[in-house]
């Protein structure tokens, strides 16, 4: 599982915040044993009412052991199930403030329901069809509205890593006492008690950041564009730039467009519920915390 620490409770990203929505399609019922070369290695999932859901990673798997059985369940997996990632729960709460003050939110408010936390909500054929049409409504008001938020991005991997938008100005993403990182129009701000006399007194408007050989670097610029960098190896801050992109040794942080920051929710999800739709088959969303 996946979680923030006790001691970080604050921000959007607290919480299942966290967790990544995902477009569910069963392409085969669920197998109720695990293949030979995976036995032992993998642990069910299970519903509130028993239901077979899922496969997952035996918790006491780590180092190669872990990586070389991730992939081995991936594989096995793509035989009965289709997952489409879509976005941070986070993220669908800030896409739903947006779309309820520009357009008809309609079934999408379904996106942040609980249910998606406890096994998954489960959306027939027609409903799906009703969800595509009016994310892709969305999708043309945000193409119309023009704004822009946060985005995150990385060399060599493709759109944005994730993406912001704060519907109320500034908005904590993660805060740990009086180490923050909040979003602002289209700044993201580190807020650190102390750099060693080294920093600025204030807020870090975040240019990027880099992660190599244990150390973490930001990248700082003042209003007249220059460029500066702090180490903040070993501090509340260096874990929380870990949070926001887990796999990324150097991340940039850019105003990025809405349509951009909610591509998942206006564009993936429209068309992984309009695939089960033609395949009259239940979509599922749910939430990983995995």
């Amino acid at each position: 599982m996946t979680n923030v620490s006790p001691a970080m409770s604050g921000g959007t990203l607290a919480g299942t915040g966290r967790a990544t929505l995902l477009a569910r399609r069963y392409l085969a019922p669920v197998p109720v044993a695990a293949p030979d070369a995976l036995r032992g290695r993998l642990a069910p999932i299970h519903d509130e009412d028993g239901e077979l859901l899922d496969w997952q990673l035996n918790p006491d798997l780590s180092g190669t052991a872990a990586v070389m059985a991730a992939a081995d369940l991936a594989a096995w997996r793509a035989g009965w199930v289709h997952d489409e990632p879509l976005c941070l729960r986070a993220t669908v709460a800030e896409f739903l403030t947006w779309a309820c003050g520009h357009a008809d939110a309609g079934p999408l408010r379904m996106l942040l329901s609980e249910e998606t936390v406890h096994g998954g909500l489960r959306v027939d054929p027609a409903s799906a069809a009703g969800l595509a049409r009016h994310a892709e409504q969305v999708g043309a008001a945000l193409r119309v509205a023009d704004e822009r938020g946060v985005g995150l991005a990385a060399p060599g991997r493709a759109g944005l890593l994730r993406g912001f938008a704060a519907s109320i100005e500034p908005a904590d993403v993660l805060r740990r006492g009086d180490t923050a990182v909040t979003v602002t129009g289209t700044r993201l701000l580190l807020h650190v008690p102390d750099l060693g006399g080294a920093g600025p007194s204030g807020p870090i408007t975040l240019r990027g950041w880099v992660r190599r050989g244990g150390r973490t670097v930001v990248l700082t610029g003042a209003g007249d564009g220059r460029l500066g960098e702090h180490d903040v190896t070993g501090t509340d801050a260096a874990e929380m730039l870990g949070v926001l992109a887990p796999d990324a040794a150097r991340v940039s942080v850019l105003a990025s467009p809405l349509t951009a920051v909610f591509a998942p929710l206006t564009v993936v999800l429209p068309r992984a519920a309009r695939a089960a739709a033609a395949a009259a088959a239940t979509l599922h969303l749910v939430a990983s915390v995995r």
